[in-house]
């Protein structure tokens, strides 16, 4: 996206990968508004990992830590000036949506083969 921003006209979006529009580029549709993709979307997530058997006590400074640090309003504007979305939540809601976006990764194979053979 920076360097769409540094060379105005040079390149066009056609689309964003997220479910829906993103603030950073209102005017750019989401890629799953065509019919033919319908529901695709992809995300970049990024997280921190402990080796299993961390003692919860410390999941859960470092998870109150990272959250504290994502909610500052300075990060954020960096972050949403590059059409990130920030979260935050739980180590457990992490685990969740981790599993969340290999499950439909793993779905989206067909739907990407679909594509590429049309």
């Amino acid at each position: 996206m920076r360097h769409a921003r540094a060379n105005p006209g040079k390149f066009k979006a056609l689309g964003v990968t997220v479910e829906d529009r993103i603030t950073a580029l209102p005017d750019v549709p989401a890629l799953s508004d065509a019919p033919e993709l319908k529901g695709f979307h992809v995300t970049t997530s990024i997280g921190l990992f402990v080796p299993a058997n961390t003692p919860t006590a410390i999941t859960e400074r470092l998870n109150k830590e990272l959250n504290d640090i994502l909610a500052s309003p300075d990060l954020r504007k960096t972050f949403e000036d590059q059409a990130a979305r920030v979260g935050k939540g739980s180590g457990a809601e992490f685990t969740l949506h981790s599993k969340d976006v290999f499950q439909h990764l793993a779905g989206s194979q067909g739907q990407i083969s679909t594509l590429e053979t049309s």
